[in-house]
């Protein structure tokens, strides 16, 4: 059972990477016919996609309807107690309201992890705040892997006066525990803001789940004085859509608070719901930490189903193409290899400065070949209602109206070069990366007559 779950989620990873590949064809076609090509190709293989996550979920059921049938004391041995309860504890989780999730983060699993002798009496006083989280059953086995980290919450790495000196100890305590308990692959960043420039602020922690950021924090050591709770917000671009709420955290040194991140569409305000403060200079909350890492790893996953669903996209990411690598975050950074694809990218850029709903930049640094653009546009939102579609049109026709009185063509007017612009809910602007990667590959940008 464990070879076929490992075997789907692998033909997954081909897909997701099927799919990047045939969005890379997408922004490099020119005719009607490739992008038709290039987006039937897509379609089909997210389709497979959906496939292969419904398949994996049955195999998943599948997996649990065997654990819980009368077989041997040989088999259930064979099988490792650890994953077996955490495909256990997934069972009909759902996604609960912002008033349920403080209980809901608190909540013991259905049954205790096993874990040795020794581990279980070195905690066995800690456990006011964790109840039901771990036991010793020799009958039931160990779960090594938890048995080795609640070894190392025990006493953990050492900190010192600076943010820097914390980062193994809110790593070891707050990250590791959600990355223990995932069955799935999760991907966690630190400090991504010194890859980009430093006006394209990051989450000091970001956790990627399907490509979504859902998880992140802030974190302050002793010695800083700025509030982490308000970057939270300000590190934030809603482009999760009916997403009920992000998870988040933040901390000051050793203090750190569980939270989430609501989004109120009609007031277009996203506020920091707190849900649990914990101590991690005490025993009792580290292990308490611990639980709600575990409970934080499912409900990441059916979070992620649900974006997945809702076609939401997360506000930040790093994406790489030939000879060019982009940030994605509260702004755009375009960084180009080659000094003399730079030169001309930056010819066209200045040749379009003033052109209304279009792709603007907002600084140059020669030394980096960076561009940095405005505004930070939504790739997948597309125009639906009828005054949304109008609006779109209506800006689309001014952006040619004035590349014609300048000599200029666009040559490529699809939906997929027309995006949301972030800045304003109400405005969708023409062009974007496709638009100026193809001046390049395709001299879709050129001279009219």
């Amino acid at each position: 059972m464990d070879a076929e779950f490992e075997e789907v989620k692998q033909e997954i990873r081909k897909v997701e990477q099927q799919i990047d590949a045939v969005e890379e064809q997408l922004t490099k076609a020119v005719t009607e016919a490739d992008v038709a090509y290039w987006r039937k190709k897509e379609e089909q293989l997210r389709k497979k996609e959906e496939q292969l996550r419904k398949e994996k979920e049955q195999l998943r059921e599948k997996e649990l309807l065997l654990l819980n049938a009368d077989t041997s004391a040989a088999q259930q041995d064979a099988l490792d107690p650890f994953r077996r309860l955490l495909v256990e504890a997934r069972v009909d989780v759902r996604i609960p309201e912002v008033t349920e999730l403080k209980g809901y983060l608190l909540h013991p699993p259905r049954m205790a992890f096993p874990v040795s002798h020794r581990r279980y009496f070195q905690w066995k006083s800690y456990l006011s705040k964790a109840d039901n989280f771990i036991c010793h059953d020799p009958a039931r086995g160990v779960c090594w892997n938890l048995d080795d980290h609640l070894g190392i919450v025990l006493r953990p790495p050492a900190t010192g006066s600076t943010e820097s000196s914390y980062h193994a100890y809110w790593d070891c305590l707050v990250t590791e525990p959600i990355s223990l308990f995932s069955l799935e692959t999760l991907v966690f960043d630190r400090d991504t803001s010194r890859f980009s420039s430093s006006e394209n602020k990051r989450p000091d922690k970001l956790g990627m789940v399907s490509r979504l950021a859902l998880w992140r924090g802030e974190e302050k050591g002793p010695d800083t004085e700025d509030d982490p709770k308000q970057e939270l917000v300000r590190k934030l671009i809603w482009t999760y859509g009916n997403l009920p709420y992000l998870l988040c955290y933040y901390a000051n040194a050793a203090i750190v608070t569980y939270c989430a991140l609501v989004h109120d569409a009609k007031r277009c305000k996203t506020e920091v719901v707190d849900l649990i403060t914990v101590n991690l200079s005490v025993v009792e909350d580290r292990l308490l930490a611990s639980l709600i890492g575990f409970n934080i790893s499912k409900l990441l996953m059916r979070l992620s189903e649900a974006g997945i669903v809702l076609g939401v996209e997360s506000d930040f990411y790093d994406y790489r193409t030939d000879g060019k690598t982009v940030f994605v975050g509260t702004g755009v950074d375009k960084i180009y290899r080659d000094k003399r694809t730079f030169e001309k990218v930056y010819q066209i850029y200045k040749s379009i400065k003033d052109c209304p709903n279009a792709e603007q930049v907002l600084k140059i640094n020669a030394a980096d070949r960076r561009f940095r653009m405005i505004p930070r546009c939504l790739v997948k939102s597309r125009a639906r209602p009828e005054d949304e579609l109008l609006k779109a049109l209506i800006n689309v026709a001014e952006a040619l109206v004035w590349l014609h009185g300048k000599n200029l063509m666009h040559r490529d007017i699809t939906w997929r070069n027309v995006l949301r612009n972030t800045s304003d809910k109400d405005d969708l602007s023409c062009g974007n990366e496709i638009l100026f990667a193809r001046i390049l590959r395709r001299a879709a940008f050129g001279i009219v007559g």
